[in-house]
């Protein structure tokens, strides 16, 4: 049985509350909380959260709110947090590097992801390169 979500459903509300008060959550912790919030009972009518996520998405950018995810390095398991879309001052002050070393630390990392030979790595010299370019 497919899933049907209201935008204007007080379960979207909770589900935002609960996500604002985890801050760091696992995929597995996620569908849980939404199994709960929804009622589901079983994992039958879990095997696709993607419209969940879609909707609470929505109900949130007003805001400038997203549920974003990415996959934990050393464990494999997916993670979520509510991130804010928008660079306003508050985001901006949220971290001490200026926004040319936010740039130049995004330029290495794209490097090394894009290296040719796919190691994962940059020599010195490439790494100079693409900082000063």
């Amino acid at each position: 049985m497919p899933m049907v979500i209201d935008d204007t459903d007080s379960e979207q509300q909770m589900l935002v509350q609960w996500c604002m008060s985890a801050q760091v959550f696992s995929d597995p912790d996620l569908r849980q909380a939404i199994r709960r919030i929804h009622s589901i009972d079983d994992d039958k009518g879990m095997k696709e959260i993607h419209p969940v996520i879609e909707a609470t998405n929505a109900s949130m950018s007003p805001f400038s709110l997203e549920l974003r995810s990415a996959m934990d390095q050393t464990s494999g398991v997916r993670m979520w947090a509510l991130v804010n879309t928008n660079a306003d001052p508050i985001s901006i002050g949220a971290t001490p590097y200026t926004a040319t070393e936010l740039v130049t630390l995004k330029t290495l990392v794209d490097g090394v992801f894009t290296e040719e030979q796919g190691n994962y790595s940059l020599s010195l010299h490439d790494a100079l390169r693409l900082a000063t370019k």
